[in-house]
């Protein structure tokens, strides 16, 4: 046998590794769209951190593939934590609690928005101006981590 492989076997060598390369358009995996957090100005303390200033993260997750997932959280630079809430009216109050997932239904989208679920940036270490862009990582039960880069835009809140 040559030292040189057949062209059929560099051909399929050539695939093989074009398939490891990663997700392209269309293939299953976790896609996220339409990322934008709110704005939120504020002066840092001493501290390094603006206790109790939080600002929130809207956005679209596509599960591209036929298996369910469910994501579980996040990490970002600009905040000390990141959680999942929602937005739950009682009575005549809107009031927000922690939620430990989102579920992600094969082949689905799920949106985070405004008054629904939605990802807390809890005690940000800097304020958000609009404008600005900061950078989540979101972490998911079977798919792994994915890196956004998440524009701050709306009106400044308090």
């Amino acid at each position: 046998m040559s030292a040189r492989l057949p062209h059929v076997m560099r051909v399929i060598l050539l695939l093989t590794l074009v398939g490891c390369a990663g997700p392209e358009t269309g293939a299953p995996g976790i896609e996220v769209l339409n990322a934008w957090a709110r704005p939120r100005a504020m002066d840092v303390g001493a501290g390094g951190s603006l206790p109790g200033a939080n600002s929130a993260v809207y956005l679209e997750i596509r599960n591209r593939g036929p298996a369910p997932d469910r994501l579980l959280g996040g990490e970002t630079p600009v905040a000390v934590g990141v959680e999942i809430h929602e937005s739950v009216l009682e009575g005549d109050i809107m009031r927000m609690r922690r939620v430990e997932g989102v579920d992600l239904p094969g082949e689905a989208v799920v949106e985070l928005r405004p008054g629904g679920l939605h990802i807390m940036l809890l005690d940000l270490r800097e304020p958000l101006l609009e404008g600005d862009t900061l950078s989540l990582t979101l972490t998911f039960q079977e798919a792994p981590p994915v890196s956004i880069r998440v524009p701050v835009q709306g009106g400044v809140g308090s």
